[in-house]
């Protein structure tokens, strides 16, 4: 029985990506997001050979429920197992922007610290929160989740 919904030209299971890129950045807002959002892929592309570079726009100060948690132990927490998850995933750099939790600005400041990466790094493809994905994982913090891809030209 087909459905009037049926697809017929669908893509085989695990033939989407085919090509894989050089270098990749993942830019998230707190530690364990790049994992939630691309770890799978990273893990992928970095087994491949791909460079890839995590940028971590927040600390993770405010990354626990317990009341007797301080915010320079939970960053230390944090910070340890975000690298143990991105060296299980194959991650060579981990960028930390510093800013603190619920406090980052879309400004220019932060437009200048995402440059700055980018010149340095040189991604062929980003990684980053979907801006649209509003129900059951919105942070404050306003990194968009989306995959885009960056001629190295535009980066000069």
């Amino acid at each position: 029985m087909t459905h009037t919904f049926a697809m017929t030209n669908q893509i085989p299971k695990y033939d989407v990506i085919r090509d894989i890129p050089k270098r990749a950045m993942v830019i998230f807002a707190h530690p364990d997001d790049a994992e939630i959002g691309a770890g799978a892929t990273a893990a992928r592309w970095s087994s491949a050979g791909c460079e890839i570079t995590y940028v971590q726009c927040t600390t993770g100060s405010s990354g626990s429920n317990d009341t007797k948690m301080t915010s320079n132990r939970i960053v230390s927490i944090r910070s340890t197992e975000q690298r143990a998850a991105a060296d299980i995933i194959g991650v060579g750099e981990i960028i930390v922007l510093n800013h603190p939790d619920g406090e980052l600005e879309d400004n220019r400041l932060f437009l200048g610290e995402i440059v700055h990466v980018l010149r340095k790094y040189r991604p062929e493809i980003v990684l980053t929160h979907d801006q649209y994905r509003i129900h059951k994982f919105q942070h404050r913090d306003p990194v968009s989740y989306t995959h885009l891809t960056l001629p190295t030209s535009d980066l000069v």
